[in-house]
């Protein structure tokens, strides 16, 4: 199994409540819709399938690490990766990211990438995610979408994450974004500065991808919470979290992560991902 990852939670557990409101349906690669799988009927943390979780149905699991400060796993997913793997239909989600956190890679060192002493103070919680890459903190500011899909070979990494990412540039330009790109592995920028980072983990018959859309993020707490990154994009040129680091609000029209939220899930299709991956 292959842990890949892209550039894009610990002793208290706040996001074990709803992000998100209404219902809604998911489009299907087979022409109807999928009913919603998350997160309106699930806890965000210690939710467990009869299969398994996320890590065992993808086999990949993160890198047991000693650490000083308790981290549990981030696996607001795993229901979504789960039936997905049962059945092989793909799913999507997209929602508010409920509370303040910090995710790790699935190789990340908590002693180079955040300031635990601040983190424990604070009592932030420190989450695992099983794609690689950096530490990145999550905030009410943010929004996240996830993939599932279903997988017959594992093809190129290098093309997944550009076809997934220019998937959701189209998404965001048909909101009416404008000045978007790529740089970095599979970062998504608003005249040069950083507005989505992402994941991605394989195994042999799944793909899933987790992306951050930075809506209204909170500076102050990044740099609070976040070392500067041991290994960076090039475009980054050594930058500051707050002069690195873009947002949507005020971009065509978005006034809230759920305005973004509203708003892009009716610019993705999911069969037009999945068609386009050809996986």
């Amino acid at each position: 199994m292959i842990p890949v990852m892209a550039s894009a939670h610990g002793p208290t557990r706040a996001q074990q409540t709803n992000p998100v409101g209404p219902d809604h349906t998911h489009p299907s690669s087979e022409g109807g819709s999928i009913p919603p799988t998350w997160p309106e009927d699930l806890n965000l943390v210690g939710w467990r399938h009869q299969a398994g979780s996320a890590a065992e149905v993808t086999g990949i699991k993160p890198t047991p690490l000693e650490e000083p400060l308790p981290i549990a796993p981030f696996d607001p997913d795993d229901r979504l990766v789960e039936a997905t793997g049962m059945d092989g239909r793909p799913r999507m989600a997209l929602y508010p990211y409920p509370s303040t956190a910090l995710v790790l890679g699935r190789g990340s060192r908590v002693e180079r990438e955040i300031h635990s002493q601040a983190c424990q103070r604070d009592g932030i919680p420190l989450l695992r995610r099983t794609g690689g890459g950096c530490a990145v903190l999550l905030d009410p500011g943010n929004a996240v979408l996830s993939v599932a899909v279903a997988t017959q070979k594992l093809g190129s990494l290098r093309r997944q994450f550009d076809t997934i990412s220019d998937w959701l540039l189209d998404g965001l330009r048909g909101i009416g974004v404008r000045d978007l790109g790529r740089n970095g592995t599979s970062d998504l920028t608003l005249a040069d500065r950083k507005i989505s980072g992402s994941c991605m983990a394989r195994s042999r018959d799944l793909l899933y991808y987790s992306a951050t859309l930075l809506v209204d993020p909170r500076f102050d707490l990044m740099e609070r919470y976040l070392a500067h990154p041991p290994r960076e994009p090039d475009y980054r040129r050594r930058r500051s979290h707050r002069d690195f680091v873009g947002r949507l609000l005020g971009q065509a029209g978005i006034d809230s992560v759920a305005t973004l939220c509203t708003a892009l899930r009716a610019h993705l299709d999911l069969a037009t991902l999945v068609h386009r991956l050809d996986i």
